[in-house]
């Protein structure tokens, strides 16, 4: 049920931040909303054409939408996303 899906999209949201901080890779909240801020615009528009290039649809997030030196990627996750189908991404960034 809902409680379960909700359960999950938290646990799978909380291992995604730990495996990013474990990179060195700030984010921050505690939501789906995962952002992995990058801080140079050129390294988050890089990074998200990578990821892009491996299947995953990320954008860049850059100034002036964030403070200048927060460029990030936004990830958003949901209760059908298995850790399997995420675990990989943190390498990737």
């Amino acid at each position: 049920g809902m409680k379960s899906e909700r359960r999950h999209l938290y646990d799978i949201s909380r291992q995604f931040q730990d495996k990013l901080r474990l990179r060195k890779i700030d984010t921050c909240g505690a939501s789906q909303i995962v952002p992995a801020i990058l801080g140079q615009d050129e390294l988050a528009v890089k990074k998200a054409a990578a990821l892009r290039d491996a299947g995953y649809l990320v954008f860049p997030i850059r100034p002036p939408t964030v403070p200048p030196n927060t460029a990030r990627l936004r990830f958003s996750l949901n209760a059908a996303m298995l850790w399997e189908d995420i675990k990989l991404i943190p390498g990737l960034i």
